[in-house]
């Protein structure tokens, strides 16, 4: 699969040498844009010859070169490149390099079109002539409509409200992975008779990688209400257990324990759960029946979930397509494909998301059908894979990336931050400049087309409709994992104690692109680990670096200012020293960076950002009209009022307004208004989300706040002395 390096070569040869201000200025851009065009032919050759299973031994031979060229050229390229930058090396190195790259990809087109009996690509005919463009849908949170199992459904409501038990229950959903065991507990969950008969909800998913830790902060983040700060703060898995069945003693509750694989989980959860003989209930769903009937779940409380029959998959199939109407003979061939999914909700699904993409013709379907019919199987999780692969397979490069990237992040760690996602797409070059939208629009849309593919699932929106979180199905994961491991995408090294360096010279990070850290087995940042260093590591190719999860014993040991193709993101501690961060702002190459505190800019010493997309945070008093104007696109800004200086309050709101392409704006620890508010126009008119913590500011204030013209939310959190009701006219904006 050379899908990850070609698309990763292509978008370093725009940020090197193509774009607006590219990295390096030379004088043989004529023969950069050739090459840039003839491998974009190339992927698109590859894409085709991807799609299939039965690829030959040839074609493989074709993809396997395509990945190596790619990766090597990337590397020299790039390394050649900081030559030329740090030690003003020439350019004749860099040039051959490119001449080499142009030949060696010239040589892969003649050598594919020999090797595989398909037309010529045409560059003025698309690559993906049988493939739909992503559908503009609205994003819609997991799909809990139950096609099938309506007895079993029926009976689980029944057993949960039962009046004639007043001890504690637990009732098991049991079956294969992709049977529709979480789709099942959900529609339970969230049907509103089963709510109103409970007084403490909760959900939590525990997973075959099993961390008590992890699984309390989720059950005190639901039941509880806990914050993420106020977990944090917790120094014990005991004490979170305390806090939890304290808050449970006494009342009314319904805990779904979702997707729990062994016997240890359950002994130690079910000591948070006490009986109060007055009707509390614990739903499980489990794949082993051995691990239902250790808990005690045996006869009428267990529910062991059948295959769907053929008219419930035709049913479901028909529900995921959605209201697309099918000619008589493209409906025969989708209806064997139907059939060869056995039956599982999961293999359906995604087989409706790969044909819902591709033209609704008989020969194009019956091509996918003829795919499936090579490899199928009689086992059921081999049938599934077989369609997972087919779907990847005709996924084109660009989204074949970004999905093989959910493979950095830890599988326990269920819901993925959309923001987090998208910045980490767009870092790694995978988003493709496209006029009349900006990178993150791009990003959203590549995550909406794999959503529509039924590769990816929603989990949380916001209030305005946005998706917050998501997440791919364990199968999906698993399958996406050893994807990645395959392909030697990812590695991952681990510091088994804090005195031992975790950048060892034999984990070959000096040819790393991206450094993510994360702790504990759950993924989730714990932060009381500390990372040691090696001096002699280096670092010079990461384009991105995220070390929001640690803290340092001292600053790390390598310049900042050596990372010079670091691109859009860098996250931080407030650790690593002020002169460290300092001197990331002579990199003009960031487009994101977050750190926990206010951030050490000498405002009169740096250069204009003009790619700056995001920044937390600054200071107010920082906040001049000449370091504003220095960071003309940034969309998204936080500042804190914390310190203390001379700076007049009411000036830094008067400076807003020079940021004329910001969307959001998070201000904490407001303690005064600002002198003077009497208009709008002190605000960027741009503005969509505004989030102030820690305000005194009045209600005259906020109604002329309000009056923005593209304000969609407004959040005061902490809002002391404000009164207690808003007088609002009709002048006030419409935003939620």
């Amino acid at each position: 699969m050379a899908c990850v390096g070609l698309v990763s070569l292509i978008r370093t040869l725009e940020l090197q040498f193509l774009e607006q201000r590219p990295f390096l200025v030379v004088d043989y851009n004529d023969e950069i844009q050739c090459l840039h065009q003839r491998l974009s032919v190339l992927v698109a050759l590859l894409e085709e010859s991807e799609k299939e299973l039965n690829v030959s031994q040839a074609q493989k031979d074709v993809i396997a070169r395509a990945k190596d060229i790619s990766l090597r050229a990337e590397d020299e390229i790039e390394s050649e490149v900081i030559e030329i930058l740090s030690n003003g090396a020439s350019h004749e190195t860099l040039h051959q390099i490119l001449q080499r790259l142009a030949q060696d990809t010239e040589g892969l087109i003649e050598q594919r079109n020999t090797t595989q009996m398909l037309p010529s690509y045409n560059p003025g005919q698309s690559s993906q002539e049988h493939i739909i463009p992503g559908r503009a849908s609205k994003p819609q949170q997991d799909d809990a409509i139950m096609v099938g199992h309506a007895q079993e459904l029926k009976r689980m409501k029944e057993m949960l409200l039962q009046l004639s038990t007043q001890e504690r229950q637990v009732i098991s959903i049991v079956g294969m992975g992709g049977i529709g065991k979480t789709t099942m507990a959900k529609n339970i969950y969230d049907d509103p008779s089963i709510r109103s008969r409970f007084d403490v909800l909760g959900w939590v998913t525990v997973s075959q990688h099993y961390d008590l830790q992890r699984i309390l902060s989720d059950l005190c983040c639901s039941v509880v209400q806990m914050t993420d700060e106020e977990i944090s703060k917790v120094k014990s898995s005991v004490e979170l257990a305390d806090k939890l069945r304290r808050r449970l003693m006494g009342r009314r509750y319904l805990l779904v324990v979702d997707d729990i694989w062994g016997n240890r989980g359950w002994d130690d959860l079910q000591r948070c759960f006490p009986d109060d003989s007055n009707g509390s209930r614990i739903l499980l769903t489990t794949r082993l029946k051995k691990v239902a009937d250790y808990i005690g779940c045996s006869g009428k409380y267990v529910s062991n979930l059948p295959f769907l029959n053929s008219n419930e998959s035709l049913k479901l199939f028909s529900h995921k397509m959605g209201s697309i109407k099918l000619p008589p003979e493209v409906e025969e061939v989708g209806r064997s494909i139907v059939y060869k999914c056995g039956g599982l909700p999961l293999a359906i699904t995604v087989a409706a998301g790969l044909l819902s993409q591709t033209k609704k013709s008989a020969e194009n379907w019956q091509s996918i059908a003829s795919e499936m019919n090579i490899l199928m199987t009689s086992d059921l999780h081999d049938q599934c894979s077989t369609i997972l692969t087919l779907s990847l397979n005709n996924l084109p490069y660009h989204l074949k990336a970004c999905f093989l990237y959910f493979g950095v992040f830890s599988k326990v760690r269920t819901e993925i931050p959309t923001k987090d996602l998208l910045n980490l797409w767009i870092a790694e070059g995978f988003i493709r400049e496209d006029s009349g939208r900006s990178l993150e629009e791009g990003a959203m849309g590549y995550l909406q087309d794999l959503i529509d593919r039924n590769l990816v699932l929603v989990s949380k929106l916001s209030f305005t409709g946005n998706i917050k979180t998501c997440r791919l199905h364990d199968l999906l994961f698993d399958f996406c994992l050893r994807e990645v491991e395959k392909e030697k995408l990812v590695s991952a090294f681990y510091q088994r104690s804090e005195k031992e360096p975790i950048f060892s010279v034999n984990n070959n990070f000096h040819k790393s692109r991206t450094l993510l850290f994360f702790f504990g087995d759950s993924g989730y940042f714990v932060r009381n680990d500390y990372v040691s260093w090696r001096q002699d590591v280096s670092f010079k190719m990461i384009r991105v670096l995220d070390l929001r999860t640690i803290y340092f014993g001292g600053a790390p040991t390598f310049d900042i200012t050596d990372l010079i193709l670091l691109r859009e993101e860098i996250d931080c501690d407030e650790e690593i020293g002020s002169q460290w961060l300092q001197d990331l702002w002579k990199s003009q190459n960031l487009r994101f960076i977050e750190y926990p505190y206010p951030f050490p800019i000498d405002t009169d010493e740096i250069p204009v950002h003009d790619i700056l997309h995001t920044l937390y945070w600054v200071s107010y008093f920082q906040c001049t009209k000449e370091f504003f104007l220095k960071i003309p696109n940034v969309k998204v800004l936080g500042i804190r009022c914390t310190e203390i200086s001379t700076f007049q309050i009411g000036t830094w709101w008067d400076n807003l307004h020079y940021l004329t392409k910001l969307e959001k704006l998070v201000v904490e620890d407001l303690k005064s208004e600002p002198s003077k508010l009497g208009s709008i126009n002190s605000f960027p008119q741009s503005l969509k989300k505004l989030k102030i913590r820690g305000s005194q500011l009045s209600w005259e204030v906020v109604t002329v706040i309000s009056m923005l013209p593209n304000l969609e939310s407004l959040k005061l959190v902490q809002a002391y002395k404000m009164g207690d009701e808003w007088e609002t006219g009709d002048e006030l904006g419409n935003y939620e």
